[in-house]
């Protein structure tokens, strides 16, 4: 029964909200409360560039709660001739409930938008209409912004805290279901659980005083190459010096904390060690930054000299546990292979092999990236 709840609830959301004109169409977004963007994302990693999302924020420009959602570029209309409605939607937490603000854009261009509550199990519950607008440049490869203004009930307070946003788009349907296109953080599926970074409501509307945490950022890098210390950076927003930031660390097999204290602007960084693949976040004062992403990238050494009929010693980083193959350089089939334990590997290369080999190292559980050695010759 759940596709038939998720379809009713969508082709309901698509019939019960009219177009609303709302705010005027505007080159320049709103600005970003706190100064820092909620929600980050790669370029190219949604399969159509009018829905590639590059990055959201929650604005409070014009004494209003605004959510923007910046996409790689600005053509508003659906991609696939067969789609009639290209959604864009902000999804986030407010006083206990998960909430969105959607907009959707028919194939003339018109856009139409409302808001409700959001589950796993049916997507889009909608609620009611609200306003917003779409940046009015169109150039093919200008990056294009959606606004959309968050409905005030209950209304905002000092106190209040939007947790978690982040955005979803879609580009028509299938069978009654959205058709995906980006998640940002993340891939693509709505299923998936980065989020952004918490912010509070009221500082964007001047509704706090000084000295008062608004929001936590987090820089981290991409990747890292072999099990080492990362170098991770970051804001608390309103934050006294000497305030105390965990940063948590998630792998698919272990989980950790690094513990950092802010200077006098609100800084700190902090250096954990990573043996693979890891998603980290800071928290501080009750905030917690969005989710950053780093991959693991593998490395794998022969010796110096391979000995065909002769045990060989190979060595891994991260010391993941795997498979090491042989292969000839350019070729798939494996003319060895062993376990990879603790960072070292053991094949046996068959007496009968002479000439080149390389050394592929595979990570199990998808914990590392796989990686190739130098080809080395076999004697």
């Amino acid at each position: 029964m759940v596709p038939l709840i998720r379809a009713r609830a969508w082709v309901a959301g698509l019939a019960s909200v009219a177009v609303v004109a709302g705010l005027a169409p505007a080159a320049t977004a709103p600005s970003v409360c706190g100064g820092v963007a909620q929600v980050a994302d790669p370029v190219g990693d949604g399969h159509h560039r009018n829905s590639d999302v590059t990055g959201a924020w929650i604005s409070g420009a014009g004494g209003r709660l605004q959510a923007v959602i910046r996409l790689r570029t600005g053509m508003w209309s659906p991609a696939h001739d067969d789609s009639e409605v290209l959604g864009i939607a902000m999804v986030y937490d407010l006083d206990g409930v998960t909430r969105y603000v959607r907009a959707r854009v028919g194939r003339s261009g018109t856009a139409s938008y409302d808001t409700g509550t959001w589950s796993a199990a049916g997507y889009f519950a909608p609620a009611g209409s609200t306003t917003g607008a779409l940046s009015n440049d169109q150039a093919e490869g200008s990056p294009g912004t959606v606004t959309i203004d968050l409905p005030g009930d209950p209304p905002v307070q000092a106190g209040m805290v939007i947790r978690g946003p982040w955005v979803i788009t879609y580009d028509g349907d299938d069978g009654g279901a959205p058709h995906w296109v980006d998640r940002a953080p993340g891939g693509t599926g709505p299923g998936e659980s980065a989020v952004g970074g918490d912010v509070q409501a009221g500082a964007c509307l001047g509704l706090a005083g000084r000295d008062v945490i608004t929001g936590v950022s987090l820089e981290a890098p991409s990747a890292r190459r072999g099990a080492g210390r990362v170098a991770l950076r970051g804001v608390v927003s309103g934050a006294a010096a000497g305030t105390p930031v965990t940063v948590t660390i998630t792998g698919a097999r272990s989980g950790a904390t690094a513990s950092a204290i802010t200077g006098p602007d609100g800084t700190f960084t902090t250096s954990p060690r990573i043996g693979e693949a890891v998603t980290v976040r800071a928290s501080a004062g009750g905030f917690a930054s969005g989710t950053r992403s780093i991959r693991m990238r593998s490395v794998v050494v022969p010796p110096r000299a391979v000995v065909a009929g002769a045990r060989t010693r190979i060595l891994t980083d991260p010391p993941l546990p795997g498979r090491v193959l042989a292969l000839r350089p350019g070729d798939f089939r494996p003319l060895a292979a062993g376990p990879a334990r603790g960072g070292r590997a053991t094949i046996v290369v068959p007496a009968a092999i002479r000439g080149r080999l390389q050394f592929v190292f595979l990570p199990a559980g998808g914990r590392a990236e796989r990686a190739t050695s130098r080809p080395i010759t076999v004697r």
